[in-house]
C-alpha cells in the first residue's frame, strides 16, 4: 500500500504542475502507469486490510483523463474497462459511454 500512495503523491504533484514544467504530463502518465502496474496487488492489501470494497484508483482515474483530453478513446474504454474489472470505485461506465460516443462521432 505504500508504494500505491507514493504513486499517487507523485501523480497528483505532476498533474498539478503539467503546464508549469515541461516534463510533468509524462511524468504523471508514467507514475500512473506505476500505480496501475502494481493494482492487483494493492487490491489485495486494502481488501485485507479494510475487508470492505474498494476506493477510487487515482492512477486509472488520472490516466483516463489525461486519454480522453488527447482524444485517444479507445486507450480510455480499455483502461476504464481494467479498472471496472478490478473492481476499483469510479464512474467506469460513463467513461466507457462517454469515449464509444466520441469515436462513433469522429
Amino acid at each position: 500500500m505504500d508504494r500505491h500512495f507514493l504513486y499517487q503523491a507523485k501523480i497528483e504533484l505532476y498533474y498539478r504542475n503539467r503546464d508549469i514544467d515541461s516534463f510533468a504530463l509524462s511524468k504523471a502518465v508514467e507514475a500512473c502507469n506505476q500505480q496501475i502496474s502494481i493494482s492487483e496487488e494493492a487490491k489485495k492489501a486494502f481488501i485485507k486490510e479494510y475487508d470492505e470494497l474498494l476506493t477510487a484508483h487515482v492512477g486509472y482515474k488520472q490516466l483516463c483523463i489525461i486519454m480522453e483530453k488527447q482524444k485517444y478513446y479507445e486507450e480510455v474504454i480499455k483502461i476504464a474497462k481494467a479498472a471496472k474489472k478490478q473492481g476499483w470505485n469510479g464512474d467506469w461506465d460513463n467513461r466507457i459511454e462517454r469515449s464509444e460516443k466520441k469515436i462513433k462521432s469522429v
